[in-house]
């Protein structure tokens, strides 16, 4: 019975932790964003 209980709680972190990365692979800026972002920074820098 205790097995069960482990094995429960192991499946719940697994899937947390699944949801989290999952979230966080589709939350990532594109490659289009981190290029305006930088030219951003070095125009805004240039300007000095």
């Amino acid at each position: 019975m205790l097995a069960y209980g482990c094995l429960g709680i192991l499946f719940l972190y697994a899937a947390v932790r699944a949801g989290f990365y999952w979230f966080r692979r589709n939350s990532a800026p594109t490659q289009q964003d981190i290029d305006n972002s930088l030219l951003t920074i070095l125009n805004g820098e240039s300007e000095r």
